[in-house]
C-alpha cells in the first residue's frame, strides 16, 4: 500500500481577512488535489506551524472539496495566495545562520554543510536569525541569548545545552534528570509534518545521551521513546516559545556514525528548526533552501 503525502497550507479569505486550513493531498507525482477546508484561528495556525502558502496553480479540487467555512465560496486558492504574496514585503533571501563551535560529541556545522546551508561561527547574536548549540559545544552568554530568542529569534540545542536552555527559558522548559544511556531506543514521531516523511516510528542509536527530559513548560513534542531505552514517554525531541522566538531541543545528535536513516532524520530535525523560524513547515523550508527533499524522502519511503 502506497501512503499518501498529505500536508496542511493556510489560506486567507479576501472576503472576510480570516485565515483557514486547507487539506492537501498529492494524488499523483507533484499533483496535488484539495481535499478539505476548516475553520482555524490565526495564532493556532501559527502555533501549529501551519503558514500561509503559495498554492499551484495547476491545484486540483476534490468532488468532497467544500468551500471558504466563512464566505462559503468555493476560492480560487492559488489566485488569492498569489496576489497576497504580491502585497506583502519579499521574504529574506538569506537566513543569517550561526553554529557554536563544535564538541567530540557533535558537529551540528557539518550537518548544514551537509544540505548547502551556509553558516558562520558564533559571534554576536544581532547579527543572526538560528543560533545552533552543539552537544557539550561552545555557548552564548546567557543574558545575550535570552535578548536574542525574546526578539524573535531560534536556537537550535542538543542533549547537554538543556542546562543552558532551562537556565536562561526556566519559563519554557524545564528538564527532569534521566541519566545518560548508550543503545537504541524506538522514537515515536509526535510531530505531522515530520510523520508525512519519516512515518510512525524510527530507531535511533544514542550514544551516551540523556541530559535530561523535558517536563514543564509551554512546548510541543516533537519526538519521544516508545521506551526501549529511555522511558517510555521521555521527549527526546521539542519545540518551545519564549518572547517572539523559538527554543528547539533534541536528545538526538551525531556524536558518531549515524546510518542512512539517522542522517536523514537529523537533516530533517535541522530544516524543522530553521523552519520553525520562519513558520514554515517542510516542505516549504526545502524548497527555500533549495533542499532535495525527495532524496531525503526516499531514506524512509520506498515509494518514491
Amino acid at each position: 500500500m502506497i501512503k499518501q503525502n498529505v500536508f496542511i497550507g493556510i489560506a486567507r479569505c479576501p472576503k472576510t481577512d480570516k485565515v483557514y486550513g486547507v487539506r492537501l493531498e498529492e494524488k499523483t507525482s507533484n499533483r496535488w488535489t484539495a481535499t478539505w477546508a476548516f475553520s482555524i484561528k490565526e495564532e493556532t495556525a501559527q502555533r501549529e506551524g501551519y503558514t500561509q502558502n503559495q498554492f499551484p496553480a495547476d491545484l486540483n479540487y476534490g468532488a468532497d472539496y467544500p468551500s471558504c467555512p466563512y464566505c462559503h465560496e468555493k476560492e480560487d486558492l492559488a489566485l488569492n495566495s498569489r496576489t497576497e504574496a504580491a502585497q506583502k514585503p519579499s521574504q529574506k533571501a538569506n537566513l543569517r545562520i550561526m553554529v557554536g563551535a563544535k564538541s567530540n560529541w557533535d558537529d551540528l556545522g557539518a550537518v548544514l554543510s551537509s544540505m548547502g546551508i551556509n553558516w558562520r561561527a558564533m559571534g554576536d547574536l544581532k547579527d543572526c536569525d538560528i543560533l545552533f548549540l552543539n552537544c557539550s559545544g561552545q555557548r552564548p552568554d546567557d543574558s545575550a541569548l535570552k535578548d536574542f530568542v525574546s526578539n524573535g529569534g531560534c536556537v537550535f540545542s542538543s542533549c547537554t545545552q538543556g542546562g543552558l536552555l532551562e537556565s536562561v527559558f526556566g519559563e519554557s522548559i524545564q528538564f527532569d534528570s534521566i541519566g545518560y544511556k548508550s543503545g537504541i531506543d524506538n522514537a515515536l514521531i509526535i510531530d505531522e509534518d515530520l510523520y508525512q516523511i519519516v512515518g510512525a516510528s524510527i530507531p535511533i542509536t544514542f550514544h551516551t545521551a540523556g541530559w535530561g527530559n523535558p517536563s514543564r513548560g509551554n512546548f510541543d513534542i516533537i519526538m519521544s521513546s516508545q521506551g526501549n531505552l529511555f522511558n517510555k514517554g521521555t521527549k527526546l525531541c521539542v519545540r518551545a516559545t519564549y518572547g517572539k522566538g523559538v527554543i528547539f531541543f533534541t536528545m538526538f545528535h551525531n556524536s558518531d556514525n549515524l546510518n542512512e536513516k539517522e542522517q536523514a532524520l537529523l537533516k530533517l530535525l535541522v530544516l524543522k528548526g530553521i523552519g520553525n523560524s520562519q513558520n514554515a513547515n517542510l516542505a516549504q523550508i526545502g524548497s527555500s533552501l533549495k533542499i532535495d527533499m525527495d532524496e531525503i524522502k526516499a531514506k524512509f519511503r520506498s515509494d518514491i
